[in-house]
């Protein structure tokens, strides 16, 4: 992957947080309000994985002669940033690890994991 890729593929992580930003902010203030915790949360990751799919398929339309690696690795980029900003923003507002790891459980009906399995694969996928 050549780096002007790469550097692209920062810059379209860097939208993709701040989606994600105003993605939160909306279940906050709309979502929640409206629906309630639990089905505010469900529909806000509905809407966040909705929102990298279609953002990872106008970023790979737009790359030329690009590889399946090439696809596959920055779906690990953007996954790998996600966790990190992820993790690291959450225990610098002062949340418990075990509680940011709940978020994780599918068994438990917590369907978190599903927006970074999405980060993954959407470059492969679209």
């Amino acid at each position: 992957m050549d780096r002007r890729t790469v550097i692209r593929a920062l810059a379209i992580w860097i939208l993709l947080a701040f989606l994600a930003i105003l993605n939160g902010a909306f279940r906050e203030l709309f979502l929640k309000p409206n629906l309630g915790e639990s089905e505010a949360h469900f529909a806000s990751i509905f809407l966040l994985v909705f929102i990298i799919i279609i953002v990872a398929h106008l970023f790979v339309r737009s790359l030329k002669n690009c590889k399946i690696a090439d696809l596959f690795l920055i779906g690990v980029l953007w996954t790998s940033l996600t966790i990190f900003f992820e993790f690291g923003f959450g225990l610098l507002m002062g949340k418990d690890l075990n509680i940011l790891l709940a978020e994780y459980n599918f068994f438990e009906g917590r369907i978190w994991v599903l927006v970074p399995a999405t980060t993954l694969i959407s470059p492969l996928l679209v």
